[in-house]
């Protein structure tokens, strides 16, 4: 499903109706389920801003909020 929303190209990419026929959003109980199940436990956006700040010796970047991004994912 993940890898049908991140495709590149959008004639490939799925649209929403087809996305809404996966079991995961048919039996979705609502915004609570998809917090409960999806955002809980993952670090905010600030968490991931500081953590990368200090990886960095202070200094931020791009590339660096891209790594915690997956790192996140995974």
């Amino acid at each position: 499903m993940v890898a049908s929303c991140l495709d590149q190209d959008p004639s490939k990419r799925a649209s929403a109706d087809q996305l809404l026929e996966y079991s995961f959003f048919k039996n979705c109980e609502g915004l609570d389920f998809l917090f409960k199940k999806v955002f809980n436990g993952l670090p905010n956006v600030e968490e991931r801003f500081e953590e990368a700040k200090a990886l960095h010796d202070g200094t931020s970047s791009l590339l660096s909020v891209l790594i915690l991004t997956q790192r996140v994912q995974e």
